[in-house]
């Protein structure tokens, strides 16, 4: 579940847009991103995050920041995904 939060408390500290982006990847915290001034995120369901920048080398380098929190998994299929991107999952070993 994500939600983008419009105040970050650390206001434009460290080069922020002051907006945070709030996910919930099911740890026992929720883990927050500072999204940078030259990407434009927008949450459009809870599952599903929109990410746009003038500059396609800044937006992986941002996307894969994001991704690093939960990758996807091959046994579950679980994880945070870019674009149409999908995880052949792997069958359990059987004894």
């Amino acid at each position: 579940r994500a939600a983008m939060e419009e105040e970050d408390p650390r206001g434009m500290v460290d080069g922020g847009s002051g907006k945070r982006l709030a996910m919930k990847l099911g740890y026992s915290y929720t883990v927050y991103v500072l999204i940078l001034p030259w990407v434009d995120a927008k949450v459009e369901t809870p599952t599903k995050i929109v990410l746009s920048a003038t500059d396609k080398h800044l937006l992986g380098l941002f996307s894969a920041r994001v991704m690093a929190y939960r990758k996807p998994e091959p046994y579950k299929g679980e994880g945070i995904f870019i674009g149409t991107e999908t995880v052949r999952v792997k069958s359990v070993k059987k004894k």
